[in-house]
């Protein structure tokens, strides 16, 4: 079973941050901190019931969009004909009290407690990281939105659901305050790809020594999102503001902001810094490497490569080893 803990430390807003365990009761949706300007950060009692009688309930930002032929359970805060009947119609907001089909898209309140998590009843093979829950009896969710046991999408084995409430047992072995904790750092520190990602990259950046580092986001000037020539740091310099826990910093706070995934300009640009920039390339005989950090393919239109052999012919290289043609 996984053990989610704290970011490592960065260097954020001006000063060097260090992150601990977040409170279970007040787990915020981002470990922060943000400058004064920004939206304040929700925090979330992840061990209690989210219903409606939670503060937030019914506003947009905390709903989900479900299908047509979703069956909602009891508890849920939707737009319905009746509190049995046809959810998703009408414009009355009503709360269902029994499992009742949605009849179109729409936005709903769902019910739920947020420290839950499924769990395989068979590992894959060769995985010796999971640890595989008992076997359950399936129940099928479009009949029973409540059911705790269902078939694995990929067929192998079952999901088990398990709730963090005191009192339950749990295959990582975790007592109930201890397994609260991890699932509230989970919340806070991975829950979503950007939080992962500076997870991932703070974690992997506080033992690095005698490298020089620097960051490009990710830009396209043809579209107006002018790329940033980077500052360049000592990984193991004396100062954070200026070593690999700033770069794990500019991880921290990456914005939610859509600009897309321009990979084939932010390459090139790179590329021309490794050409051009002596404040990266120092030395004659200097290793460089970029490795690029995303969570997808490029949106851009795609770059035609050179004609690389227009204008050469076999005698440009020799017929000889190693440029011989060989039939295959």
């Amino acid at each position: 079973m996984t053990t989610y803990p704290a970011w490592s430390p960065g260097y954020v807003l001006g000063a060097q941050r260090t992150y601990a365990n977040v409170p279970p009761s007040a787990a915020p949706g981002h470990p922060g901190p943000f400058s004064g300007g920004a939206l304040p950060v929700r925090t979330l009692d992840v061990g209690s019931d989210w219903n409606s009688g939670s503060s937030g309930f019914t506003e947009s930002r905390f709903q989900f969009r479900v299908l047509a032929g979703r069956v909602l359970p009891t508890g849920t805060g939707v737009n319905a004909a009746s509190t049995t009947s046809n959810a998703c119609t009408g414009s009355t907001s009503r709360t269902l009290t029994a499992p009742t089909a949605a009849v179109g898209s729409c936005m709903a309140s769902l019910p739920y407690l947020p420290a839950t998590f499924w769990q395989r009843t068979v590992c894959p093979s060769g995985d010796t990281s999971c640890t595989a829950a008992p076997d359950c009896t399936v129940s099928d969710p479009v009949t029973n939105p409540s059911t705790s046991c269902v078939n694995s999408p990929d067929g192998l084995g079952k999901l088990r659901r398990y709730e963090i409430r005191s009192g339950n047992t749990f295959p990582s072995g975790r007592s109930y305050a201890d397994e609260l904790q991890n699932f509230a750092n989970w919340f806070s520190y991975y829950r979503k790809r950007k939080l992962m990602m500076g997870a991932a990259l703070g974690r992997a950046l506080e033992p690095v020594y005698g490298l020089r580092l620097g960051v490009v986001r990710f830009c396209d000037t043809n579209t107006g999102n002018t790329c940033v020539e980077p500052t360049m740091v000592d990984a193991d310099g004396s100062t954070p503001s200026s070593n690999r826990f700033a770069v794990a910093g500019m991880f921290y706070q990456n914005g939610m902001s859509a600009q897309g995934t321009p990979t084939n300009y932010t390459m090139n640009y790179v590329g021309s810094q490794f050409n051009t920039n002596t404040s990266i390339v120092q030395y004659a005989c200097q290793r460089n490497s970029m490795f690029v950090v995303t969570d997808g393919f490029s949106n851009t239109t795609s770059v035609t490569p050179p004609d690389w052999d227009s204008g050469k012919s076999a005698s440009t290289y020799g017929a000889a080893a190693p440029y011989q043609v060989t039939p295959t």
